[in-house]
C-alpha cells in the first residue's frame, strides 16, 4: 500500500499523544487494566492538573553611565578609584597611553626612555570598560551625548552619558607672540620629546662637519630654553647633563661651540618655591653651564634668531618654548561655562556651573575662588577626590567638597643637583636629588614603570646616555 510521505498536518488526539518510547496514552491505560487493574487508570492530559508556578521576573536595573574625556593625570586618578559595580565606565581620549610628566624633561635627552614613563590607557581599564582613542567635539546637554571625532578616517559618532568628566588638559600656551608655534620646539607631551632629542644629536652631527664655518657650528649649537618654570628650569638641568657628559665623550671637538642659555620674561624663575631654593638653583644652573637671564622677554621668533624686548637678537640652534599653558583647545567647542583664564567654570565639588551631570577637574578647570597651579599633583588628587564622590553619590549621599593638600614641590637642576620645597622642610643640593628620584619613582603609575626607569637610570650611570638618531 502505498504510504503519503507528506507531513501530517492535523492535529492528534489528546489520548493519541505519543512519549518517548513510542506508546499512545491509549495503549499505557490497556496494558494498565490488564496487569494493574486495581490502580487508577492514567488520566486524559486534559483532565491532569499541573502544578502551577509563578514565575517573578526582576526588572535589570542598567548602571549610569560615566564617560571620561582625557586621559592625564585627572583621568587616571578617577578610573583608579570609580566603583564599577556602580557605574559603566567609558574613556574617550586621543592619546592611547597614560604620560608621568613630572620626567618628561629626562626622556628629551635620554636619560629616561620614553616608554618608560608611559602606560597604555587600556592597562588602566577594566574588563567591562569601554575606550575609543578620538577627539570629543562638542556637547548636546540636551540628548546628553559628546560628539565623537576619530583619529583616523571616519565619520563623527556619539557617546551617551549620564555622568561627564571632563579632564582635557591644558596646552602650551604662546601668548600670540609671532613665529613661536612655527620655529619653537615645545616640552608638554611625548611627541615633544622625542622631536627635541632627535633635534639635539642632528644639530651636533651638523656641527661636526668639517664643511660647516665656525660661526654657524656656535649658533647650530646655542641651545635656548625660554621660560623658567619648573619644565624649563628641569630640562635645562637635564641638558646641561647631556653636554657635560656625553657630548664631550661623543663630539670633543665641539666643546668650545655649545651654549646653554635660559631665559625669563619676569624677574626671577620658579616663582611658586621658595626664595633660598630658588637662589641656589640659579647658582646651580650657573655653575653647571647654564647662562640664566632674567627679565628678558621674548617679543618674536625667526628661523634663526630670537627677537628680546630691548630691541637685541640673539641667535639659536634650537629654541624650547616653555613659558605657560593655557587651557585645551576642545575647552572652546565644549560650550560649557568658562571662567576669565578660559578654563571650565566649577564649584568645589567639580561641577560645572549650571550643569549637575557635568564635571571637570585637572589643568582645564577651574575651581571656584581657589588659585591652583596647574600641576600633576593637584590634578591627581582631583581625580582620585571625584571618583570617590561619584560612589558616594552613587550610594545616595552628599559628596564633602574638594580641598587641595600641598605635598610641596620638587626640582631637577642639573648636576645631581635638585631642589625640594615641602611644607615641612626645605632641602637643596644631592639629598634633594635622591629625595627628588625617590618620590617621582614612587609616584609611577605601575610596577613595571618603576622597573624600567631604574634600568634606565643604571643603565645612564654605567654606559651614558643613547645618542643614536632614528
Amino acid at each position: 500500500m502505498h504510504q503519503d510521505n507528506k507531513p501530517r498536518t492535523d492535529k492528534p488526539a489528546v489520548n493519541d499523544l505519543s512519549f518517548s518510547d513510542g506508546l499512545t496514552l491509549s495503549q499505557l491505560n490497556m496494558i494498565h487494566s490488564m496487569f494493574l487493574p486495581s490502580w487508577p487508570a492514567i488520566p486524559h492530559l486534559g483532565e491532569m492538573e499541573l502544578p502551577k508556578r509563578e514565575i517573578h521576573l526582576e526588572p535589570v536595573m542598567q548602571k549610569p553611565k560615566i564617560v571620561v574625556l582625557g586621559s592625564g593625570f585627572g583621568a587616571a586618578g578617577l578610573l583608579k578609584n570609580i566603583d564599577r559595580a556602580a557605574y559603566d565606565v567609558t574613556l574617550v581620549s586621543p592619546r592611547n597611553h597614560f604620560l608621568f610628566t613630572p620626567l618628561l624633561a629626562s626622556t628629551a635627552v635620554g636619560t629616561l626612555e620614553l616608554r618608560s614613563i608611559t602606560e597604555p590607557v587600556r592597562d588602566l581599564l577594566q574588563a567591562d570598560d569601554t575606550y575609543y582613542r578620538a577627539k570629543a567635539e562638542r556637547i548636546d546637554r540636551q540628548r546628553q551625548v559628546v560628539v565623537c571625532t576619530p583619529l583616523e578616517e571616519g565619520p563623527s559618532f556619539e557617546v551617551p552619558y549620564d555622568k561627564l568628566v571632563v579632564s582635557v588638559g591644558a596646552v602650551t600656551n604662546s601668548f600670540g607672540i609671532p613665529g613661536v608655534k612655527d620655529h619653537c620646539l615645545f616640552l608638554k607631551d611625548g611627541v615633544d620629546s622625542v622631536a627635541i632629542r632627535a633635534k639635539v644629536i642632528d644639530l651636533f652631527e651638523r656641527a661636526s662637519l668639517d664643511s660647516t664655518p665656525p660661526q654657524e657650528k656656535s649658533r647650530l649649537l646655542q641651545f635656548v630654553i625660554i621660560g623658567g618654570g619648573p619644565t624649563g628650569v628641569e630640562f635645562a638641568g637635564e641638558l646641561s647633563d647631556f653636554v657635560r657628559r656625553e657630548a664631550e665623550r661623543s663630539y670633543p671637538h665641539l666643546k668650545e661651540y655649545v651654549r646653554l642659555c635660559l631665559l625669563e620674561a619676569g624677574p626671577t624663575i620658579l616663582t611658586a618655591y621658595n626664595t633660598s631654593l630658588r637662589d641656589h638653583a640659579i647658582l646651580s644652573l650657573r655653575r653647571n653651564g647654564v647662562d640664566v637671564r632674567m627679565g628678558v622677554p621674548v617679543v618674536g621668533v625667526q628661523p634663526d634668531v630670537l627677537n628680546l624686548k630691548d630691541g637685541s637678537s640673539f641667535p639659536y640652534g634650537m629654541a624650547v618654548w616653555s613659558s605657560g599653558i593655557k587651557p585645551n583647545d576642545v575647552v572652546n567647542q565644549l560650550g560649557l561655562p568658562l571662567d576669565a583664564r578660559g578654563r571650565i567654570a566649577v564649584d568645589k565639588r567639580l561641577k560645572v556651573s549650571g550643569a549637575d551631570e557635568i564635571y571637570a577637574l585637572g589643568d582645564c578647570a577651574g575651581v571656584d575662588s581657589e588659585n591652583l597651579a596647574p600641576t600633576a599633583q593637584v590634578a591627581s588628587q582631583q581625580g582620585k577626590y571625584l571618583g570617590n564622590a561619584l560612589n558616594a553619590a552613587g550610594r545616595g549621599e552628599i559628596p564633602v567638597e574638594f580641598h587641595f593638600k600641598d605635598q610641596g614641590r620638587l626640582a631637577y637642576v642639573g648636576g645631581g643637583d635638585a631642589i625640594a620645597d615641602l611644607p615641612f622642610a626645605k632641602i637643596k643640593g644631592f639629598p634633594a636629588w635622591v629625595f627628588w628620584r625617590s618620590v617621582y619613582l614612587t609616584k609611577l603609575s605601575s610596577f613595571r614603570s618603576q622597573v624600567q626607569v631604574c634600568f634606565d637610570w643604571v643603565k645612564g650611570a654605567l654606559f651614558g646616555r643613547d645618542t643614536s638618531q632614528f
